[in-house]
């Protein structure tokens, strides 16, 4: 498949997964849910001053050590406040960005367009995506989840080119995933999983 057919491709599954999920804009906060203590009622994201700054990467929110997170939150509360659209905006981006890299990772791993092209719209429309992007609390999985696939990448391109600036970033990314949420301290064992599939 030429470069033309690529980009196109490419911008068709940003396009299918963008338009799936444009009706989650006119949503709301979810007020049985976290969205109030991550957003609402979350005075560190309210204010960004070196005070909250600090606070943020030294505290916990329901038990959880997500820094970054709060971080992000704390941007979209500046540009958005109490308008639940622009916080909906913001995850649909990060899904769609995820989505792409979904089909570049998964081009690395089969060296096939095909099979990353539908792996990567499988991703991007199925239902158990649905939470992440439509839930604001759950903004962490997709953070956590942009840079992990960063990580899984810059991994397969270290293997593939032996340079060690794709390996000292891959250990940035993945500092970045686990301060998105803490599950991603997972990947070093998903790393050894890639060596064993390569």
């Amino acid at each position: 498949m030429n470069r033309k057919k690529t980009i196109v491709a490419l911008c068709l599954v940003a396009l299918t997964t963008f338009f799936v999920f444009l009706p989650n804009i006119n949503n709301d906060f979810l007020k049985c849910w976290d969205d109030h203590i991550y957003v609402v009622d979350n005075a560190l994201i309210q204010n960004l001053t070196w005070s909250n700054l600090q606070s943020i990467f030294s505290t916990y929110t329901l038990g959880n050590y997500h820094p970054l997170t709060l971080l992000l939150y704390a941007v979209e509360y500046s540009c958005f406040q109490m308008e639940p659209s622009g916080y909906h905006v913001v995850s649909i981006v990060l899904h769609v960005i995820n989505c792409l890299l979904v089909c570049w990772l998964i081009y690395l791993m089969s060296g096939s367009l095909g099979v990353a092209l539908v792996t990567g719209l499988l991703f991007a429309i199925h239902p158990l995506r649905v939470e992440s992007v439509a839930w604001i609390a759950d903004q962490k999985d997709l953070l956590c989840a942009f840079f992990f696939f960063i990580t899984l990448i810059l991994y397969l391109l270290f293997r593939a080119k032996k340079s060690y600036w794709y390996y000292w970033l891959g250990l940035f990314t993945l500092v970045l995933s686990i301060f998105s949420k803490a599950v991603a301290i997972t990947l070093p064992v998903l790393l050894v999983v890639v060596d064993y599939f390569k």
